[in-house]
């Protein structure tokens, strides 16, 4: 074989196994927010949009409270003596970081307006017409609120050219929803068909859309059956949100529907009290949140659980942190200031307490992984400068806890 057909193939060998690899090349990153494989050159991540991680992070986390040295208590420096054991500030020296909770904006909504329309049918087949003119589109019920026991009428709503939309044959207590279209002009028609005597319809109307970016506690209720209550919410921090219902009844049950701004599904659940649904969103994009009756009438408040952004860390003994709602996770950003074995510790937790704390490396690669409980803890090597990410996401009871990274 000659020289120049060995170099040939040599050449080949070289641009096939160069040219070969993972999808996914060394010098990419993962989105520290999303998990998200982005290439080297984005500078943003192509799912959630957040921002690269770069090769600095800001300066080392400036104390804002005080470890007291009879109990370990973390306090704010607005305090002058320790919550738990009345230890003077003055008799301590430990420093740490104390990580507010994120303001929580309460908001109360109006009930949605119903409206009634009483008559009374004397004569077999008696009928009588009420003009209807929505100003809200949206899920409209009409229901036969009082009558007498053995009294029946038959309801038919028509549209402008005289169409029916929905028939229904009604005693005390039932109805029907219908979608209706707001500027558009309907008919309800209401004929009778068993009995006589006095009667009342009503007719449940839909509430405007609520924009909730900034509430975190939306107190509202449900007035009639199948009432849909509509939230607009755009999130200003990529994450896992949590939503849950709470502050209603026994037996009370919704539908949480969460609608793009196509319409489509991105995530439903019937939660009763006490129980919500978990859903990644993106900063910026807002989407839409249905709360449906389901199961009761009655109050009812939807808590919005929100991701925070990431803090740093680094140069801070003892972080004081809390975990308020199922899911939540707590993101940190620490440089190792030299190489060596990093310990990472949960502690001052409650009993059975427990978070699953996850190191990443710049590019999202884990370093641990561990289940802690108070006082454990998990390790990684890091090297002089580099910089991690670590996560603390919520696994087993809420409250506060303590975080520390030493040597």
């Amino acid at each position: 074989m000659s020289r120049r057909m060995i170099l040939s193939l040599l050449l080949a060998v070289t641009l096939i196994f160069g040219c070969a690899g993972p999808a996914f090349a060394a010098g990419g990153w993962i989105c520290p927010a999303c998990g998200h494989e982005n290439p080297d050159r984005a500078n943003f991540c192509g799912s959630c949009r957040e921002p690269k991680p770069t090769a600095e992070i800001p300066a080392a986390a400036q104390t804002n409270a005080w470890v007291c040295s009879g109990c370990g208590e973390i306090s704010p420096d607005a305090d002058s003596f320790c919550m738990i054991c009345g230890q003077n500030h003055l008799e301590t020296d430990q420093r740490a970081l104390l990580i507010s909770e994120r303001e929580v904006i309460s908001r109360q909504l109006s009930p949605a307006e119903i409206q009634e329309l009483s008559g009374t049918f004397r004569t077999e087949s008696e009928a009588m017409s009420l003009e209807m003119n929505p100003s809200v589109s949206g899920r409209y019920r009409v229901f036969l609120k009082t009558a007498d026991h053995g009294f029946r009428i038959r309801a038919v709503i028509t549209d402008a050219q005289g169409y029916s939309l929905e028939t229904e044959y009604l005693e005390q207590g039932e109805g029907f929803s219908v979608r209706l279209e707001a500027g558009k002009r309907y008919s309800l028609n209401l004929t009778q068909h068993a009995g006589f005597g006095g009667f009342t319809m009503a007719v449940g109307k839909p509430k405007e859309w609520e924009d909730v970016s900034a509430c975190g506690v939306i107190s509202d209720s449900f007035g009639y059956q199948d009432q849909d209550n509509r939230y607009a919410f755009t999130p200003d921090v990529s994450g896992v949100h949590y939503l849950w219902i709470s502050q209603a009844m026994a037996g009370f049950q919704a539908h949480i529907l969460i609608e793009d701004g196509q319409g489509y599904s991105l995530a439903s659940e019937y939660p009763a009290q006490g129980e919500g649904i978990s859903i990644s969103l993106k900063a910026g994009e807002t989407v839409y949140v249905h709360t449906e009756q389901h199961r009761d009438l009655g109050e009812y408040q939807l808590t919005i659980g929100k991701p925070r952004p990431a803090t740093d860390i680094t140069g801070a003994p003892l972080v004081g942190d809390i975990l308020t709602y199922r899911t939540e996770r707590n993101t940190y950003q620490f440089q190792a200031p030299e190489e060596g074995d990093y310990h990472f510790r949960l502690s001052r937790a409650d009993s059975g307490f427990q978070a699953k704390v996850t190191v990443l490396d710049q590019g999202g690669y884990e370093l641990a992984l561990d289940y802690l409980s108070q006082g454990e803890k998990t390790e990684a090597h890091l090297a002089a400068g580099q910089i991690c990410t670590v996560r603390v996401d919520q696994h087993r009871g809420l409250g506060t806890y303590s975080f520390q990274v030493t040597r």
